[in-house]
């Protein structure tokens, strides 16, 4: 008796973990999917400059990250992105991630 609880319990378990919740089946891209593109993906800043990249299209809900904010720092204010080269760091480079939703 205590094999047959433990097979219908491990039998409903397997059941469970086993159901099919993925929407997209076919892993087919969205219709209405837009590609992320700006008006320039390489620029040059002088120590304390600013520099604004418009974001020509995407879907919306931008994020922008500095792989090293000692060099650039970026905000986002809807689809403009304000470059900052900060002051002291002499032929840096730094790389700007812009995401959307």
């Amino acid at each position: 008796m205590k094999v047959m609880k433990y097979f219908v319990f491990a039998s409903l378990l397997c059941l469970c973990a086993c159901s099919d919740d993925n929407d997209n089946k076919n892993n087919e891209i969205p219709q209405d999917l837009v590609e992320l593109k700006v008006d320039a993906s390489e620029i040059s800043i002088a120590q304390g400059d600013t520099r604004t990249v418009k974001i020509t299209s995407g879907n919306g809900e931008y994020v922008v990250t500095s792989a090293n904010e000692e060099v650039v720092t970026a905000e986002v204010d809807g689809d403009l992105v304000t470059l900052t080269a900060v002051e002291g760091q002499n032929n840096a480079q730094g790389v700007v991630y812009v995401r959307d939703k």
